[in-house]
């Protein structure tokens, strides 16, 4: 699944297209008469974890959700596309542009009252992007609300009902940086947390400086389209021997102590999790 600093800079682009803009033409896959939504004028884009809408005027949201494969396109009007239009979730036009999502996972119109009882937007924590900082007491009593003792903080960071924001990326690096301590970039290694670690044995404090240091990570990453936990970009526009300091990394060796970066599954939904098995012992 996308991270939630890539739905926001996507947001950031289609806000220069969209924000104001009356649409002539508007499809949505699998919605009846979504084209009848053309005239209508865009009002805002939001985002909100990893959940993009699109607001029009006439009381009515476009959600999207993209998925592992959804990716946006800008076209001129008139020029073909780059994708089979058979992959086309939303085509969204203006007098000069052409928006199209492909392949997206989910998307759907719901009515603006609809969104606060909606089955998906309805459960999610603060999103770790908002101007406003979260209320982390309410972060916290949400990792209380939907998780055991027993339950691993892998599965507990990725979880959009606790936080929005955290995807696969941000989960294997948070538990390897550990808590906020100092610079978002640098760890502390006896910090380090294992993913497969049962949330009992982290300590409130804890849990909490490893969401604190998802927001400043993920602020941190939205100048850019790609992706670092090891260096402040302001200061350092390259990190020797890698962006990150574990995802993506399996069979390589750890920045710290030369072991063989794992890789594993955690969840239901069988995502995939990075670790040093050194430095976070199970």
């Amino acid at each position: 699944m996308p991270e939630g600093d890539t739905v926001h800079k996507v947001a950031n682009v289609l806000r220069k297209d969209l924000d104001g803009e009356v649409l002539s033409r508007c499809l949505v896959r699998g919605v009846y008469g979504s084209e009848r939504l053309a005239g209508s004028r865009v009002m805002e884009v939001e985002v909100h974890g990893k959940h993009l809408l699109v607001h029009f005027d006439r009381d009515i949201q476009l959600r999207v959700h993209l998925g592992m494969h959804g990716s946006w396109h800008r076209y001129p009007p008139g020029a073909p596309w780059k994708r089979s239009k058979a992959t086309a979730a939303v085509v969204l036009e203006t007098k000069q542009t052409v928006l199209v999502c492909f392949k997206a996972l989910d998307v759907e119109i719901i009515t603006s009252p609809q969104r606060r009882w909606h089955r998906q937007l309805g459960q999610l924590g603060p999103d770790l992007l908002a101007q406003e900082e979260p209320n982390w007491s309410d972060v916290l009593a949400r990792a209380s609300q939907y998780h055991t003792g027993s339950d691993f903080l892998g599965e507990v960071l990725l979880d959009q009902r606790v936080a929005s924001g955290i995807g696969n990326v941000y989960k294997s690096e948070l538990a390897f940086m550990g808590p906020l301590d100092g610079s978002a970039f640098e760890f502390v290694p006896e910090r380090s947390f294992s993913p497969w670690a049962p949330l009992s044995e982290v300590k409130v404090e804890a849990l909490e400086g490893l969401f604190r240091r998802a927001r400043i990570l993920l602020q941190a990453n939205l100048g850019g389209w790609f992706r670092t936990t090891r260096v402040d970009r302001r200061v350092c526009p390259k990190p020797a021997g890698g962006d990150l300091y574990v995802y993506g990394r399996v069979g390589e060796k750890c920045f710290r102590c030369d072991a063989s970066i794992a890789r594993g599954h955690q969840g239901l939904q069988n995502r995939v999790t990075y670790w040093c098995p050194e430095c976070q012992p199970a």
